[in-house]
């Protein structure tokens, strides 16, 4: 059995000439995604289209990652069809960055695409980098989210998505105090107001945002008066 892997090929087209027509296979996956799927902590479903002019059955390669459906049969007045692999999962508590793949057999091959599902939150802005260093004890621990403002700064600009209903950001310092508010499943662009800060001193906050029992800091400090 041949593997192609829809990293590398988005698609496999096979033609071969016959006495009264032509054969034509295509499939792939759609969207493409050629750094495969990647899913967020409080994430526990998404959705990936395969496309085919053939019957074929899939898999998942983790225990942690459920598809549906395993198989498809092409109906015989269809040319080609693009069904819906639905992915489910549990929520991400390990810390640690889980991976697997979907392997589909068709047409005498096997497409794959991986998937992983991070241990921290879908935070946009600011995006997260890794800290220095290699002795850290889980995945989590080695990246971080933090956001220098000005002196002047009157906004904090966010930018994050979460998947569960109910999801709360809270702040540790008095100077960022944060209105009660609860996010919605979704996109939020979200830029709660700031006082400018007339000292002299840098000031440190580290706010939560907390989804589908899992939470992630944002690190944010603002530059003394200068």
């Amino acid at each position: 059995m041949k593997k192609t892997s829809a990293l590398l090929a988005a698609a496999v087209m096979l033609a071969a000439c016959g006495e009264s027509k032509d054969e034509f296979h295509q499939y792939f996956f759609y969207p493409q995604n050629p750094g495969g799927i990647e899913l967020y902590a409080d994430q526990t479903a998404d959705t990936i289209n395969f496309v085919s002019t053939d019957s074929w059955e899939a898999r998942s390669t983790g225990e942690w990652l459920t598809i549906t459906p395993t198989s498809y049969v092409i109906p015989s007045a269809y040319l080609q069809t693009s069904q819906p692999i639905v992915l489910t999962m549990s929520t991400n508590a390990t810390g640690n960055i889980r991976k697997a793949g979907i392997e589909v057999d068709v047409d005498g091959n096997t497409l794959g695409m991986n998937v992983s599902q991070c241990p921290w939150l879908n935070i946009q802005y600011p995006a997260p980098t890794r800290k220095q260093g290699s002795d850290f004890a889980t995945d989590a621990e080695a990246v971080q989210f933090a956001l220098t403002l000005r002196d002047t700064s009157t906004a904090l600009p966010l930018l994050f998505v979460t998947y569960q209903p109910g999801a709360t950001l809270t702040s540790d310092a008095e100077w960022l105090a944060l209105p009660d508010t609860v996010f919605a499943p979704g996109v939020h662009s979200y830029q709660p107001a700031v006082p400018q800060n007339t000292s002299s001193q840098e000031r440190k906050a580290t706010l939560t945002l907390t989804s589908g029992g899992i939470s992630t800091q944002i690190h944010v400090s603002q530059d003394g008066k200068k």
